[in-house]
């Protein structure tokens, strides 16, 4: 939980951070990926997954027999892996939320040696 948690505090300070820091396209470019990232990755996780977490937490899965543990897998499998038809693309969401994510923060990424650290040493031509 506290991973989880810090993820979200993370990404709010980098982005906040960045915002501070940054101007024009960079700075609307982070604040998009920032806010991707929290309203589709963490919505998906609060709307589908702890509830789902909860769900099998219920279950004395050490006490139950192997008939007992089918029956609980299959009732909560297909629920975590396949979305649900009212589940209202929130699994999509969260799909295409991590990949835009992942493009936009690649894509405001400093270049070497912008942040005052030295890049990699220059290739020699031969």
């Amino acid at each position: 939980m506290l991973v989880w948690g810090g993820s979200i505090l993370v990404v709010i300070a980098g982005g906040v951070r960045a915002v501070l820091q940054s101007s024009g396209s960079v700075r609307a470019l982070v604040l998009v990926a920032t806010l991707v990232y929290l309203l589709g990755v963490q919505v998906s996780t609060f709307v589908n997954n702890i509830p789902l977490n909860n769900q099998l937490q219920r279950h004395n899965l050490d006490q139950m027999s192997a008939d007992e543990l089918v029956s609980v897998r299959m009732a909560f499998e297909p629920r975590w892996n396949e979305p649900e038809p009212d589940d209202s693309g929130v699994r999509h969401l969260d799909a295409a939320a991590r990949r835009a994510h992942a493009a936009l923060s690649l894509r405001v990424a400093p270049a070497p040696g912008a942040l005052g650290t030295p890049g990699p040493a220059p290739v020699p031509m031969t």
